[in-house]
């Protein structure tokens, strides 16, 4: 459901792009509770990652807010965000692919507040494959495994807010279906996740809400259960044909 108080995530007439008078995003209004799954959703273009980046600092905010637990985040450094219980798995150049897994994790558990080797224990018993492969070169690992090694990376600092952007690209079915598997159970530990995903329908099977953007703007959001089976939307972007009534005249 959404958000009734100020905490979890607060994005309020968000306007945001990559040249100063240029927005590609508008009035963005986004809300979401910790524990939730929220996608983001829409058309080639419509400003999804933007969003995302926007959120997580990567952007300069021309104006509007966001905040996360009653905290004011808008436009600090990913760096200094982590501080603050955020955390980014950006699509690209998500992992060091000459170093280790193991040497990843560790890189990563050195923003850990708590104990680094207990922080990255805890990685390994949640994905299991990782302890497997943990001297193995990550950039040797398959397209799943390396999604997986992304987000034990972003999760190693134990964040309240994960930001996926487009967790299944370039995944073959079966790892989307396990990369995108895995997200109700880190969500079941408190953590709220904020993700952008072109594979509508798999997105919205894993989450709880979504917003849909068109040309920077929010146009619809919803409980996800019903946007999937909105025919307008199931049309446009899960490639459902809409079957048409025809009126039959009787002789």
């Amino acid at each position: 459901m959404a958000a009734e108080s100020e905490n979890g995530l607060q994005v309020q007439q968000l306007t945001a792009g990559y040249v100063k008078g240029m927005p590609i995003i508008s009035d963005i209004n986004l809300s979401m509770q910790h524990g939730e799954i929220v996608s983001i959703i829409g058309p080639n273009g419509a400003g999804k990652s933007t969003l995302l980046k926007a959120i997580a600092g990567l952007l300069r905010v021309e104006s509007g807010s966001v905040s996360f637990d009653n905290r004011l985040i808008t436009g600090i450094r990913p760096d200094k965000l982590s501080q603050s219980g955020v955390a980014l798995v950006p699509q690209l150049d998500n992992i060091f692919r000459t170093m280790s897994v193991q040497q990843n994790l560790r890189l990563a558990a050195r923003r850990c507040n708590a104990n680094p080797r207990q922080a990255i224990e805890s990685m390994l018993e949640l994905f299991p494959v990782l302890a497997e492969k943990f001297n193995a070169r990550a950039g040797s690992l398959s397209g799943g495994q390396r999604q997986f090694l992304a987000v034990a990376m972003a999760l190693v600092s134990s964040p309240t807010l994960l930001l996926l952007d487009e967790p299944s690209a370039g995944l073959s079915p079966k790892a989307a279906q396990e990369v995108l598997g895995m997200l109700p159970g880190i969500a079941r530990s408190h953590v709220a996740i904020l993700m952008v995903e072109q594979n509508v329908k798999a997105a919205l099977t894993v989450s709880d809400r979504a917003y849909v953007l068109a040309e920077g703007r929010n146009q619809y959001e919803g409980e996800a259960s019903s946007l999937m089976n909105d025919p307008v939307l199931g049309e446009i972007y899960m490639g459902v044909r809409r079957v048409e009534a025809h009126a039959t005249k009787s002789v």
